[in-house]
């Protein structure tokens, strides 16, 4: 979070901006601390979200694990960044991280 924080603030002014909002809940019942969501002005959803979530991993297995997370809507992003006149180019093959 510490970068996040110093990120943004050594951005040029309003580029990005951080709002705490206590009244954000993300719709999922496994959430267990912080929540998040990523906004851009003028769009009504949500481009991202995630959060904490303690006990999730231990209700699929026997493990005891804090872990946090979170999801993109791409679709919502591809729509915002077409909006903004960005082009795509299509790729025609693919790479793995893992070298396969």
């Amino acid at each position: 979070m510490y970068v996040i924080f110093i990120s943004v603030f050594d951005s040029p002014s309003n580029e990005f901006a951080i709002i705490y909002d206590p009244t954000v809940a993300r719709g999922m019942g496994y959430y267990t601390g912080t929540v998040f969501e990523i906004t851009y002005q003028g769009i009504g959803n949500s481009l991202a979200g995630g959060g904490r979530y303690d006990q999730l991993i231990n209700r699929v297995s026997n493990l005891e694990m804090p872990a946090c997370g979170f999801s993109i809507g791409f679709e919502r992003v591809a729509d915002l960044l077409k909006s903004q006149d960005c082009s795509f180019k299509k790729r025609t093959s693919f790479g793995c991280l893992n070298g396969m």
